[in-house]
């Protein structure tokens, strides 16, 4: 009898918590719905594309930078950048299917792209192709 008493009374505790994390998820939100708080869609009519996003960054000044296959975006809060980086030929040059970006230090945006490496500069927009040799 003892044993069945004590898990009654673990069962009742479970219920009570439960009840209360129910009732908190209510409260929280009503709260959320009556806000004031602004949301934008963010939508191809804002300037985004419809593409799956590969990769978010975030740079020293707070920008966020989305990378998809085709294009790199800047978000600063208010607006979309959007840039088709345009890889010259004649210059070991990479192609225009970006798969990865990282944000460096010194402000630079590296792009990979299925074949090759390549830095931005966010302050000019040049983008210049990385030549890796084999030593």
């Amino acid at each position: 009898m003892g044993i069945y008493l004590t898990f009654m009374t673990i069962l009742r505790q479970f219920y009570i918590a439960f009840f209360v994390i129910f009732l908190l998820s209510l409260t929280k939100h009503s709260e959320a719905e009556n806000s004031n708080l602004p949301f934008r869609r963010i939508s191809p009519a804002g300037g985004f594309t419809l593409s799956p996003v590969i990769e978010i960054s975030q740079d020293q000044h707070g920008f966020i930078w989305f990378i998809t296959r085709e294009r790199l975006y800047q978000y600063n809060s208010q607006d979309f950048f959007s840039f088709e980086p345009k890889f010259q030929s004649g210059v070991s040059h990479t192609n225009n299917y970006i798969t990865s970006m990282l944000l460096d230090r010194s402000k630079n945006i590296w792009i990979g792209t299925n074949s090759g490496l390549n830095r931005l500069n966010p302050n000019s927009w040049q983008l210049e192709a990385i030549k890796i040799t084999d030593s």
